[in-house]
């Protein structure tokens, strides 16, 4: 599965969903405190960030690309 330019289990990207998730609704200062970690961890990470923070809002608003597309379910 796709997530961003990196191609990771489907396993990850629904647990990495999940976390999104859960860290999103604490807040903007939960949100830097992981980055900091994130940062820490790899300086690579500040220049992925800097990536992001460059994308202009309009062109998401055009694609619908602020929210995270719905989860599909199997049903046998």
């Amino acid at each position: 599965m796709k997530a961003g330019s990196l191609i990771l289990p489907s396993s990850t990207v629904l647990r990495a969903r999940h976390l999104t998730t859960a860290i999103y609704a604490l807040g903007p200062r939960p949100t830097f405190e992981l980055l900091c970690d994130l940062i820490a961890a790899s300086s690579a990470t500040l220049d992925v960030l800097e990536t992001y923070a460059r994308i202009d809002p309009k062109i998401l608003d055009q694609y619908n690309g602020r929210e995270l597309p719905p989860l599909l379910h199997r049903v046998k």
